[in-house]
C-alpha cells in the first residue's frame, strides 16, 4: 500500500514529465537531435583530448595533434550551433582559424617542401 501511495501520479508528476518531454521535444528537437548533440560532443571532446595528447607528446607524431585539434574544433561548433551556445561557437571558430595554421605550419607545409627536394 505504501509503493502505490508513492507512485501515485499527483498533479506535480504529471506536469514534470510532461514539461520535461514537451522540453526534450522543443529544446533539442527529439531523442535524435539530442543523440547528435551528445556524438558531436563526445567526438569533439575525444579529438580534443588526442590532439592534445599528441602535440604534449613532442615525438615524431605530434604534428598529427593538428588533426585531432581541428576534428575537435568542427563538431563542437556544430554542437556549439545544436544547443545555440554562440559563445562557444565564436570560441571554435577561432580555434579552427589556429588549427588551419597548425595544419599548415605542421602538416602540409613539410610535405610540400618534401615533395620538391
Amino acid at each position: 500500500m505504501v509503493d502505490e501511495e508513492r507512485f501515485t501520479n499527483t498533479p506535480d508528476t504529471v506536469q514534470f514529465e510532461h514539461s520535461t518531454c514537451q522540453r526534450e521535444a522543443s529544446h533539442f528537437g527529439g531523442k535524435l537531435r539530442l543523440n547528435m548533440t551528445r556524438i558531436l560532443e563526445g567526438v569533439g571532446a575525444v579529438a580534443g583530448i588526442v590532439g592534445a595528447g599528441l602535440i604534449a607528446s613532442n615525438t615524431q607524431l605530434s604534428s598529427y595533434g593538428w588533426i585531432g585539434f581541428s576534428i575537435s574544433s568542427v563538431t563542437l561548433a556544430a554542437f556549439a550551433i545544436y544547443i545555440r551556445a554562440w559563445w562557444m561557437l565564436a570560441m571554435q571558430i577561432c580555434f579552427s582559424i589556429t588549427n588551419a595554421v597548425g595544419l599548415w605550419r605542421w602538416l602540409i607545409e613539410p610535405a610540400i617542401a618534401a615533395t620538391i627536394q
